[in-house]
């Protein structure tokens, strides 16, 4: 069985460190986008949270590729159905944006391969070790503004750590206890019998 370390707390933050006001301002601009269209647009007071998600997630990828183009160190792809930003250097770091639909800043959306795959961090570049992350927001109750931004490590149906990205100076922060005592976790590439009891829900 093969197994490949997931980026510690520490590595990604020095990782992202260039990174972290650029993708805090790409959401920012998502939810600005949905109140200007919120403004032209009063009916869409009604819409569902996924249709909001996704107006959202649109205004973000549209501010995510002018923010990052041009630049040779940020690959930007919608090969999987969904944005990434491949970070190549110092360590290769692939990020998606996503509403977190929980407290514990989970996401939730249809198990798709693509999906299942960059959650439970079975993806290789070139035989590379490659960490998977979130870039999200958590609304509060009523769905009316976001009350979190962060930076998340998915595995799985857990979440490693988090990166705050409220404050000028990010901090790090764990959310929940798993077992790291003995270094890095790991985390096979094999490919296992897909859970079918996934949520769904928006971008």
């Amino acid at each position: 069985m093969t197994t490949t370390p997931l980026m510690t707390e520490d590595e990604a933050r020095e990782t992202l460190a260039g990174y972290l006001g650029d993708l805090r301002e790409c959401l920012e601009a998502g939810w600005a986008g949905w109140k200007k269209y919120l403004k032209d647009n009063p009916q869409a007071a009604s819409h569902r949270p996924s249709t909001r998600a996704s107006i959202v997630y649109d205004y973000v990828v549209a501010a995510a590729k002018a923010r990052f183009d041009g630049n040779d160190n940020v690959h930007v792809s919608e090969a999987r159905g969904f944005l990434t930003l491949t970070i190549k250097q110092p360590r290769i770091v692939v990020l998606r944006f996503k509403k977190f639909a929980t407290k514990k800043l989970k996401t939730s959306g249809i198990p798709t391969q693509q999906r299942i795959e960059f959650q439970n961090q079975w993806v290789s570049i070139d035989g590379l070790d490659v960490t998977n992350m979130v870039v999200g927001y958590l609304l509060d109750k009523i769905g009316s503004e976001p009350i979190r931004l962060a930076v998340t490590c998915p595995l799985g149906k857990s979440v490693m750590w988090a990166i705050d990205l409220d404050d000028d100076i990010a901090s790090v922060e764990p959310v929940n206890q798993l077992p790291l005592d003995d270094g890095p976790v790991v985390r096979s590439k094999t490919v296992k019998k897909i859970d079918k009891k996934d949520e769904t829900g928006g971008s």
